[in-house]
C-alpha cells in the first residue's frame, strides 16, 4: 500500500476514535495510557497506530506504541501544554531548549528531543513520549520554580489573548423632583 492510501485510510477513521481518546486521557486518573490503549486495541488503525508509535518513541514499551500515537494525534493541546511547559523550565535553566519549542501542538522530533532531555534531568528512562507519571509531574516541576500553580506560572510564559474592555456602566436615571 502506498503512503497516499494509508492516509486515506488512517485518518477518517482516526478521526472517529478521537473523542474517546480524548475522552479517555482527561478522564484518567493516573493511568491514562492504558486507557487510551484500551480505546485503541482492536480498532481499524490499531496497526497503524503502533507503527507510528515505534517509529516515533522506538524506547517506549511497544504495548503502548499505539496509545502513544494516537494521544499525540488525537490530542494536539496536550501536546502544546507539553511544549509550553517545557519552554517555562527551559527558562528557569532546569533544561536548557535551543530555540525554544515552537507551541504548535504537533509531536516532533524537537518536542521528543526536549522531553528525552527532561527524563534524563528526572532519572527516568528517556522515550521521549511522557508517561503518565512524569506528566503530572510536570505541574510540581513547574510550581516549584514559580512558587505558584501551573496556571499562574505558565501565564507569565504563555501570551494570553488580550482581555476585553470591562464594560461601561449606564449612567443611573435622575430622580424627578
Amino acid at each position: 500500500m502506498n503512503w497516499i492510501a494509508l492516509v486515506a485510510s488512517f485518518v477518517p477513521a482516526l478521526v472517529q476514535l478521537i473523542p474517546q481518546i480524548v475522552s479517555a486521557w482527561t478522564r484518567s486518573s493516573g493511568n491514562g495510557l492504558a486507557k487510551v490503549a484500551a480505546v485503541v486495541q482492536g480498532t481499524p488503525v490499531a496497526a497503524t497506530l503502533a507503527d507510528i508509535g515505534s517509529a516515533m518513541f522506538p524506547k517506549l514499551n511497544p504495548e503502548l506504541h499505539a496509545a502513544a500515537a494516537a494521544l499525540i494525534h488525537a490530542h494536539p493541546d496536550n501536546t502544546a501544554y507539553v511544549q509550553e511547559t517545557l519552554n517555562f523550565l527551559s527558562s528557569t535553566g532546569y533544561i536548557t531548549i535551543k530555540p525554544i519549542l515552537v507551541v504548535d501542538g504537533a509531536w516532533g522530533p524537537k518536542t521528543s528531543a526536549a522531553v528525552a532531555m527532561l527524563q534524563t534531568k528526572l532519572g527516568v528512562p528517556t522515550t521521549g513520549f511522557l508517561a503518565d507519571a512524569e506528566y503530572a509531574g510536570l505541574s510540581v516541576l513547574v510550581s516549584k520554580f514559580a512558587g505558584a500553580n501551573i496556571n499562574t506560572a505558565l501565564a507569565a510564559v504563555v501570551p494570553m489573548p488580550a482581555a476585553a474592555p470591562a464594560p461601561v456602566p449606564a449612567a443611573a436615571p435622575v430622580a424627578s423632583k
